[in-house]
């Protein structure tokens, strides 16, 4: 295994997830020297920033322009009255060293478009695509296509979250969500409710752990739709 063995204190802090078969030392190891990048630090990136951190992901990058107002706190639970007018990224990085002293964290203050984007995503190993946001969706995914960079997304609306791994083994790359299913091009104009993001922003977390680890499996060619209003999963045909 290379890059650097854990030292005592990660072994105190992360055995429990150490005595998992599937993980174990050396896939602990693997965490340490994984580098992941987070784009969108709102509902869905506070909870895959704080799993992944408490994780033992190495390095994370926070990747966000916004500042942090009062519509946040209901679903962005990071985030707190005192943090009012901050960057989001700022705070972010603040709050997850206290969780996790062990990480590194770098952020990007700046939105991504076509032109910075692969800079952006260059020196990761997955990109968690937070942002919520279409057009952002389409930068991401053509920058993870170019650099082969394995993408987990995430994406919310109202009562309804979705969730999809591309550009991994199968997978194919991702192109469209499915119509009037969290496919949200400005999240400002309509509902959320605040448990959402949250459900799926562990999910995603997962996700990006798994594929990290080379664990588990990945439905290909398939978003998977979550509604809380009933408690369903369904799996969804992929557009390309």
């Amino acid at each position: 295994m290379q890059g650097s063995a854990l030292s005592d204190m990660e072994l105190r802090r992360y055995s429990r997830q150490i005595k998992l078969n599937e993980i174990g030392i050396e896939g602990q190891q693997i965490l340490k020297n994984s580098k992941i990048l987070v784009i969108g630090a709102g509902g869905l990136g506070t909870p895959v920033l704080q799993y992944l951190s408490a994780a033992g992901v190495g390095e994370i990058c926070i990747c966000d322009a916004e500042y942090v107002n009062e519509t946040n706190f209901h679903r962005q639970i990071m985030y707190g009255a005192s943090d009012l007018g901050k960057l989001k990224t700022i705070v972010a990085k603040e709050k997850l060293q206290l969780l996790n002293p062990l990480v590194k964290f770098n952020i990007v203050n700046i939105l991504v478009n076509k032109d910075n984007i692969e800079n952006i995503i260059g020196n990761y190993d997955i990109v968690a695509d937070c942002t919520n946001n279409l057009m952002a969706r389409h930068i991401i995914s053509e920058g993870c296509k170019k650099l082969s960079k394995p993408l987990v997304y995430g994406s919310i609306c109202n009562f309804e979250g979705i969730l999809g791994v591309f550009n991994y083994k199968n997978n194919p790359q991702l192109t469209s969500a499915p119509e009037g299913k969290s496919d949200n091009s400005d999240e400002t104009k309509s509902g959320i409710i605040g448990v959402i993001p949250g459900i799926i922003g562990c999910s995603m977390a997962s996700e990006v752990l798994k594929l990290l680890l080379n664990i588990g499996s990945f439905p290909e060619g398939k978003f998977l739709l979550f509604n809380v209003l009933n408690q369903s999963f369904e799996y969804i045909n992929i557009k390309v």
